[in-house]
C-alpha cells in the first residue's frame, strides 16, 4: 500500500492546501525544506521568553551533577544571544554572544567571567568554553537559524521514515536537521564530529507561538522544550521556555545592554576575566 503525508510547505501558513508526498518516493528538495525553514524563523529574528534551566554533567570526580535554575532567553539575530541563569530573583549566570565575541559570568563562588572571539573556536591557541556548545551555536540547535541556500545540501527521509533529514554544512561542520513532514519544523538537530559520530544533539519538543507586537492572528512558533546532549562529555541542557514573544515591546522589551559585554562586566563586577583565546593572534580582548 502506498503511504502518503500532508507537507505543510510555505503555503500552509497562508491557507494554501497542503501538499501530499509519497513516502515512497524522493523527499521535498533541499531548496524546499529550506524555504519553508527560512520562512518561519525570518519571523523569529527577535525572540524573549522566561527560561527554566536543567544542566546535567560530570564533576571532576566523576560524580553525576544536576543544577536548576530559572531566568530569560533573549535572541537578536544573527548573532545576539543572551540567557540568564538564577534563582529567587537574583542572577548567578549569564551566558551570552555578539556577532564577534562569546562570553560566560557567574558569581557563584567568586564572581568570575570568560571570554573568546568566534573565530578562534576550535584552534589549538584558544580553550574551551566548557560547555555542550557555545552560544552562536545554541541559536542553530533551537532551530530557529536559517539555512543557507547558497550551500549544497541534501535531503532524504530517516531510517524509521518519520522525518525528513536535511544535510548541510552548518557553522562549523555538518549539520543534519530532521522535519517533521506535517509542520516542516525541526524535531532534532545533530552537529557532527569529525570521526561521524554525533557531537552534539538537540531535541525540540512542544512547539508554541511566538507572540508578535505587530501582527495578530497567526505567529511563527518554537519549540519550548529544548534538549542539548554532548555525548562525550555526558552533559545535557534542558530549556523549557514559556510566555515567547518578539522582545519589542513591554517588559520583554530586548536592550543593547543585554549582548553588551562592558554592560555585563559592570553589572556584574567579576573579580577575574579569563581570555580563552589569549594565545591566538586576534584574542577577544587584546593584550
Amino acid at each position: 500500500m502506498t503511504v502518503t503525508i500532508a507537507i505543510g510547505l510555505s503555503g500552509c501558513a497562508t491557507g494554501g492546501r497542503p501538499r501530499v508526498v509519497d513516502r515512497h518516493v524522493e523527499p521535498p528538495t533541499f531548496e524546499e525544506v529550506a524555504a519553508a525553514h527560512n520562512e518561519r524563523v525570518g519571523r523569529l529574528d527577535r525572540v524573549w521568553g522566561r527560561a527554566v534551566v536543567e544542566l546535567e554533567y560530570r564533576d571532576d570526580k566523576d560524580r553525576r551533577q544536576r543544577e536548576q535554575g530559572e531566568g530569560h532567553l533573549q535572541i537578536r539575530q544573527p548573532g545576539d544571544f543572551a540567557l540568564s541563569i538564577g534563582k529567587l530573583g537574583e542572577t548567578y549566570a549569564w551566558l551570552g554572544a555578539d556577532a564577534e565575541r562569546f562570553w560566560f559570568f557567574d558569581k557563584f563562588d567568586e564572581p568570575r567571567a570568560v571570554i573568546g572571539r568566534h573565530e578562534n573556536i576550535g584552534k589549538p591557541c584558544a580553550q574551551s568554553l566548557g560547555l555542550p556548545a557555545d552560544p552562536l551555536l545554541m541559536i542553530d540547535l533551537m532551530g530557529i537559524a536559517p539555512m543557507d541556500l547558497t550551500e549544497a545540501g541534501s535531503t532524504s527521509w530517516s531510517d524509521d521514515g518519520r522525518w525528513i533529514v536535511a544535510s548541510l554544512f552548518g557553522r562549523r561542520t555538518m549539520e543534519l536537521m530532521y522535519f517533521d513532514p506535517e509542520t516542516m519544523r525541526p524535531v532534532r538537530i545533530e552537529f557532527d564530529a569529525p570521526d561521524g559520530e554525533a557531537e552534539i544533539v538537540s531535541t525540540l519538543e512542544q512547539d508554541e507561538p511566538v507572540r508578535q507586537s505587530d501582527e495578530g492572528g497567526f505567529f511563527p512558533r518554537m519549540a519550548t522544550r529544548i534538549e542539548i546532549y554532548h555525548p562525550s562529555s555526558q552533559t545535557r541542557v534542558t530549556l523549557h521556555l514559556e510566555q515567547l514573544q518578539d522582545g519589542r515591546t513591554g517588559r520583554g522589551k530586548l536592550s543593547d545592554a543585554a549582548f553588551d559585554f562592558d554592560s555585563l562586566r559592570q553589572a556584574f563586577g567579576p573579580k577575574h576575566i579569563e581570555v580563552l583565546d589569549f594565545d591566538c593572534d586576534h584574542p577577544a580582548i587584546p593584550q
